[in-house]
């Protein structure tokens, strides 16, 4: 559900170009990836809960600027549709919309645009996955599991790489799984922007569940030299939302 907040916050990072194909040295067996899928599926779902909606707010602190941060995003997930704002403090807002079928970026009174290319396919891919309901091989393809564990924060993850399903454009991620708990700890990928590609870290640092979904509760994200810590404020699912929070015309005139 996070995927496009964090291309929201890319625009506003310290940028650079760079791009990283990871690599499975050692893949464990087909069986190994199929037990683990089977628990992190579970994990990340034990209720087996299918919302058609989410909406959701973080709020936190950028690091070196020291400066406040907003971000704010919502989904429906049956129809693919998925919207989230950003805001620091003394900037202006982001806001990145995928509708269904066309993805926009929108700086409030900057710019207004319909994306293409790795851009729309990364929208599209975020929209597509976002739905709590879908286990992790309708999301991803070409899925390898490193045999070898590693350890982050001196806790041992499952390495897993793996690409966003029938987006070829777009580079493998890598994703690291808490042993123990077998939740998302850490996920590395590169996000495209109109200044290229940007290597992205996210740490899934704490966890809290809502109507029987595990949602992250404390997430920070890096990139390059800078970082964003926020912490999730409000959480709603299964609420109504309004056809203009899809609208990208109707975001235009809200953010005049």
């Amino acid at each position: 559900m996070l995927k496009i907040m964090l291309t929201a916050l890319s625009g506003m990072l310290l940028c650079g170009c760079f791009a990283t194909h990871p690599l499975v040295r050692q893949a464990a067996s087909a069986d190994e990836l199929n037990r683990l899928l089977a628990k992190i599926d579970h994990a990340a779902n034990p209720a087996k809960c299918a919302p058609h909606t989410v909406r959701m707010r973080w709020t936190g602190k950028m690091s070196a600027m020291n400066v406040n941060v907003i971000m704010e995003n919502a989904a429906r997930f049956r129809s693919k549709q998925f919207v989230s704002r950003a805001a620091v403090s003394g900037m202006p807002v982001v806001v990145e919309l995928y509708d269904g079928k066309n993805a926009y970026n929108i700086v409030r009174g900057v710019q207004s645009k319909k994306l293409s290319g790795k851009q729309l396919a990364q929208q599209r891919a975020a929209a597509a996955g976002a739905d709590p309901a879908i286990g992790f091989a309708d999301r991803y393809e070409n899925i390898r599991l490193d045999s070898r564990k590693v350890l982050l924060d001196k806790q041992e993850c499952f390495r897993i790489v793996a690409s966003p399903k029938g987006e070829p454009e777009l580079p493998p991620q890598e994703l690291f799984f808490d042993c123990k708990t077998f939740l998302l700890r850490q996920e590395r990928s590169v996000i495209a922007t109109d200044m290229g590609e940007i290597p992205c870290v996210t740490d899934f640092l704490r966890y809290r569940t809502v109507k029987g979904l595990p949602l992250p509760e404390k997430l920070r994200v890096r990139q390059l030299a800078m970082s964003i810590e926020v912490e999730l404020t409000s959480v709603e699912l299964d609420q109504e939302l309004p056809d203009r929070m899809f609208d990208c015309e109707a975001i235009e005139n809200e953010a005049d």
